[in-house]
């Protein structure tokens, strides 16, 4: 039974089937392997992430009518102009933004008393002006770039340019801080007729957010370098009648003559903000801005002196009231202005100026209103 044909047979048909798996096997597997190494060949590399622009900023153009436009009487003076400006900014670590800005505006119009007797009026280049800017974070993380909603609000309020990445520092009562290095370099109109070097200051931004209403406080120093205590001209460029006079007190030699205009030795500026996110596209913007500007000298009094005068370092204050509606849509950035310059307090230093307008004294108002549109990359 154990050698019968049949046993035989049976086992001979097993050795068969047992080799034909074996040898299907053995053909099978290398032919997956081919598959896979072929797979992997074709497969494409995986591409890293670009790396985002290391320079962003925002060029606006604008178009601004006031500057006594809106003062009655004879001291009527329509203006209108245009201008141009230019802010870029990187930022090199968390935390961290290097901003330069530059600004170029036009006079288009400018008249006194007769609309028709129109003045030609020079373009005006300002200083440019270099502003680093810290604001302090909690831990460490890696820099990265700014949401489109904080360069929208960088684009708006410079001061809110702060690098990407981290955790704010937060003071008590959830108020976040940020600290800035303001430089100019006076190669601009005015500061070639004063003859000043440029500028040097230091700011602390508070701010603090109530859900769409950001509050924003700052204080800021401001160091004047000039050549001299008065504003300077060379009166080889100027006509006979502006000639000095020989052995005068603005004599100075050399052609030079000094104004009666003292130059500012520092100013002390508070700012407040309120900034007021309607909606994606809609915002609105409230500030006032109040500066206090200290002269080289100090003035005693004398019998030519206002009643209303103070005896010691020349000063002058300055308050700027400013209001604007932004919309945003169609890649730019639209703005409707207001800005009121002026005293803060009448002649008499008794009554307080409302900040946006002039209710006292309307032949007083320096007040502009101005549409511009922006454009950020």
């Amino acid at each position: 039974m154990a050698n019968s044909p049949a046993r035989r047979a049976r086992l001979k048909a097993s050795a068969l089937l047992a080799a034909l798996c074996l040898a299907a096997l053995g053909l099978s597997a290398p032919s997956s392997a081919s598959a896979a190494d072929s797979a992997v060949a074709k497969a494409p590399p995986k591409k890293k992430p670009a790396k985002p622009f290391p320079i962003a900023g925002n060029v606006s153009l604008s178009s601004t009518m006031g500057i006594g436009t809106f003062v009655p009487g004879p001291q009527n003076r329509t203006s209108l102009s245009t201008g141009l400006s230019l802010n870029v900014r990187t930022s090199p670590a968390p935390g961290v933004t290097l901003m330069v800005m530059q600004d170029i505006s036009k006079t288009l119009i400018d008249t006194y008393g007769d609309a028709f007797a129109s003045m030609a009026r020079n373009t005006f280049v300002s200083d440019p002006v270099a502003m680093l800017l810290w604001a302090p974070t909690v831990g460490t993380a890696e820099k990265k770039e700014m949401t489109e909603e904080e360069k929208k609000q960088a684009a708006l309020n410079p001061m809110m340019a702060v690098g990407g990445g981290g955790k704010p520092l937060a003071l008590p009562g959830d108020i976040r801080v940020n600290f800035a290095g303001i430089f100019s370099l006076g190669t601009g109109r005015i500061s070639r007729f004063m003859r000043r070097y440029g500028t040097a200051g230091i700011a602390v931004n508070l701010t603090r957010s109530f859900g769409p209403v950001l509050l924003a406080y700052r204080l800021r120093y401001t160091k004047f370098f000039n050549e001299y205590s008065n504003a300077v001209v060379d009166t080889t460029q100027l006509g006979d009648s502006s000639m000095a006079r020989v052995g005068g007190a603005e004599d100075l030699g050399g052609g030079l003559m000094a104004t009666s205009f003292n130059n500012n030795s520092f100013y002390l500026r508070n700012r407040l903000l309120l900034a007021w996110n309607i909606s994606s596209a809609w915002s609105f913007m409230a500030l006032i801005r109040a500066t206090h500007m200290f002269r080289y000298f100090d003035a005693p009094l004398d019998e030519y002196s206002s009643p209303y005068a103070k005896e010691g370092r020349g000063r002058t204050d300055l308050q700027l009231g400013y209001l604007a509606v932004n919309y945003s849509g169609g890649g730019l950035i639209w703005t409707l202005g207001t800005t009121t310059w002026s005293a803060p307090f009448t002649s008499n230093n008794q009554n307080y100026r409302f900040p946006f307008w002039d209710f006292i004294s309307a032949s007083d108002n320096i007040t502009t209103i101005s549409l511009s549109a922006m454009k950020m990359f």
